[in-house]
Formats: structure tokens, sequence, C-alpha cells
């Protein structure tokens, strides 16, 4: 007997997607404390969340035939997760050390109008009213919701703020409509994510191992709690509803920051920020209460 109907399905994963990215900012800070770079902390989350997926995705992979029949998709979506979702997390990071964390996070969320932009373009759907208010309702929210302490904005920091929201929705964008199961899809964009920012930590000169047990928990917890659970809902809510709704209710993620930030490591919020997260929860109802269209993965067959 099913309980909930797809979209309440979807709706329900991507929430859970976002509340386990909440805890990220807490594992992170404890992370950073330990004189790890951004890079080298990106990779060891991302190694975690792969060989965490692996375990439970293996008995998917060891069917007959299926790697050999899937190959060229996965890997496709092996360098596809690299370039975007794992080049936006490295571009996150070097916008919020050059602007700071505050107008980072709202450049950001500019991700779902990239979702929504590329579904148009690619396949036609339509941009309603109410995505248009939800949509603005959000960027405003997420800028009432940032903080601008010490805020020093520069070209540069804005112009990979921009980059990360782009890259993002362009992964977004390309794991929508692909045939692997969730499971298995998971580990291969954790195992793409970690590629890239390999690369990147070595580039930056970085690349070590935590040298004590401390921020190794703290990746451990980071890498199943904060990256692989939310991957995973994610990409298990596209299943059920679209892109474009997915990543406007994605935007629930900052406000689980907010919380938890509040809750562990004990930051004030704000009244302004209080109201922000009334007018992002604002938002996240107009896209919820959305009807129905349909779905963009059997569109794609149309189109392709």
């Amino acid at each position: 007997m099913n309980f909930f109907s797809d979209k309440q399905k979807g709706v329900l994963y991507v929430i859970a997607s976002g509340l386990c990215y909440g805890l990220i900012g807490y594992f992170g800070v404890s992370i950073m404390q330990e004189n790890l770079s951004a890079y080298n902390m990106l990779f060891w989350r991302f190694l975690v969340s792969a060989l965490t997926i692996f375990f439970f995705s293996f008995w998917q992979m060891k069917k007959k035939n299926f790697m050999r029949s899937n190959f060229l998709e996965i890997t496709k979506i092996f360098f596809l997760s690299a370039i975007f979702h794992g080049s936006s997390s490295a571009f996150y990071f070097i916008s919020s050390a050059k602007i700071g964390t505050g107008l980072a996070m709202i450049l950001f969320f500019i991700y779902p109008l990239i979702v929504v932009i590329l579904n148009r373009i690619f396949y036609q759907t339509k941009i309603s009213r109410s995505y248009i208010f939800a949509i603005t309702a959000i960027l405003f929210g997420v800028t009432l919701l940032a903080d601008f302490g010490g805020l020093d904005a520069s070209f540069i920091g804005i112009l990979f703020g921009i980059l990360a929201a782009i890259f993002f929705g362009f992964y977004v964008f390309a794991v929508q409509k692909t045939s692997i199961p969730p499971l298995t899809l998971a580990f291969v964009v954790s195992l793409g994510c970690c590629f890239a920012s390999a690369i990147f930590a070595i580039i930056d000169g970085s690349f070590q191992a935590p040298k004590n047990a401390e921020p190794f928990f703290n990746i451990l917890a980071m890498g199943v709690i904060s990256t692989a659970l939310p991957i995973l809902f994610f990409l298990r809510g596209l299943e059920y509803i679209d892109s474009a709704k997915a990543s406007l209710l994605g935007v629930f993620e900052p406000l689980a920051v907010l919380f938890f930030g509040w809750l562990l490591l004990g930051e004030k919020i704000s009244t302004i920020q209080l109201i922000g997260s009334f007018v992002i929860l604002v938002g996240g109802a107009i896209v919820l209460m959305e009807k129905g269209k349909k779905d963009v993965k059997s569109s794609a067959s149309s189109v392709m």
C-alpha cells in the first residue's frame, strides 16, 4: 500500500537531501580547523561518499552484463560529474574565500534558474508564473539569510560564484535523464567528484591525509551523512519530480545549514535571517503547489 504519491515521494527525497546537506557546515568547520585545505577536504569527503555508496551498489553493478551494457553511460556520467559537480564545489570555495560565504551562497543558488532555462531550451518546458515567483522569493530569502560581515566583493569572487551556480545547474540537468539506477548513479557521481577534487588539491599543492583521528571522524561523517545520503536522495527524487522543481526545493539546504549552525555551533540567528527563512519557505510552498506537468524525462524521449 502506497501512502505517498510519486510527487510527494520526490518532494520528500529532495527535502531529505537538503536536511542532510545542512550538517555540512558543522563538519566542514571542524575539518578546516585541522588545517586541511578546502580541496583536500572535498577529496576525502567524496572518497568516503563513493566507498560508502559502492558498498550498497555493488550488487547492482555485479549483475550480468550491467557494466558492459552501461559502460558508455557510466563513463559519460563520471566525466560530467567531475566537470560540473566537482568543479562547482571547488568554484564555490574559491568564491567564498574571495567574497565571503554570504554572497557566494546567494550566487550559488542561482542554479535553479539555470536548470529551468536549460529545460526550456532543450525540452521546451514552459516556465510558469509560479516558478518565476518562487525563484524571485527564494533568491530574496537567501539574500536575507546571508551574513555579509566583512564582505569584500571582488570580480574574481563573483565570477567563480556564478560559475559554481552554472556548473551545478548543468550537473542537475545532465543527470536527470540517465538510465542508470540511482544507487549506482550516486556512486559514479561521487567518484567523478572525488577525481576532480584530487586534481584541484594536487594543483593547489595541498593534498594530504588526515594526521589524527578527529578530522578523520568528521570527514567520515561528512562523507556519509552530508554527501552520500544527500546525493542519493536528490537523484532518487529526480525519479519522481522534474529537475526544475527538485532544484527549487533544494533551496531548503541553506535553512538546514542555518538551523544546524544554531543548534550545534551556537551561531546566532538574526531577525532578518528569520524573515529570510520565512520568505524561502513561501517560495518552497509555491513550488509545492505547482500542479504537476509532463515529466521532463518522458518529454526528453520525444525530443531525442
